[in-house]
């Protein structure tokens, strides 16, 4: 991919296969959400790091590290692929299996039409280089390329950081969804429903 006009980072897509493990573990150690079906950020990064299919993620790279990060989910197979067996293997049969489901399950968004942001995170060091907007931007070219009409993404409500990236590359909030009981998977008892359609 092109470099953007800082010249202290870049993006990359797909992920060079000598990036996978970099890409992987900064992805899963920003999925904060993850953390009550995982665990801290590095059980997440022992169990979400890889593999990684390095085609739905593209991360912003300074000298030699990850300082980036946005993966789509598309038709519902994101750049993080569980392992029910690691799961297992972990944290035992029963309790392997159940957090497994739960990882699954907060994974598994999307619709047909649409491209779903799986995570995005830039590194508070790197915020107002414009690396957050340049990885939105790609996620709509990816938009494009795939022949969808949008992306959507699910913020914890009171956010500011992602809320305010969303809201400049377009993105309009559809409505609040109270998660009742099944916020304590993801730490939250709200998330806010963005959008943004694509023109083709």
């Amino acid at each position: 991919m092109t470099p953007h006009s800082d010249p202290d980072w870049r993006l990359l897509h797909p992920v060079p296969p000598d990036w996978e493990a970099r890409a992987g573990a900064y992805s899963a150690r920003r999925r904060a959400t993850l953390k009550h079906a995982v665990g801290a950020a590095d059980l997440r990064e022992a169990m979400l790091s890889t593999p990684l299919r390095r085609d739905r993620i593209c991360v912003a790279v300074r000298g030699g590290e990850v300082v980036g990060c946005l993966s789509y989910r598309m038709d519902g197979r994101g750049a993080h692929a569980p392992s029910p067996a690691r799961f297992r293997a972990r944290y035992g049969p029963v309790a392997g299996s159940l957090r497994y489901l739960a990882t699954e399950a907060t994974l598994r968004r999307g619709r047909s039409r649409d491209l779903y942001v799986e995570g995005f995170a830039v590194s508070p060091a790197m915020r107002g280089h414009g690396i957050g907007t340049a990885l939105l931007e790609w996620l709509g070219s990816e938009v494009v390329r795939h022949g969808k009409q949008g992306w959507r993404a699910e913020v914890v409500a009171g956010r500011q950081a992602p809320i305010r990236a969303y809201e400049r590359a377009g993105a309009v909030a559809l409505r609040t969804i109270a998660l009742g009981p099944a916020g304590a998977l993801v730490g939250a008892s709200r998330m806010v429903l963005y959008r943004r359609a694509v023109a083709g």
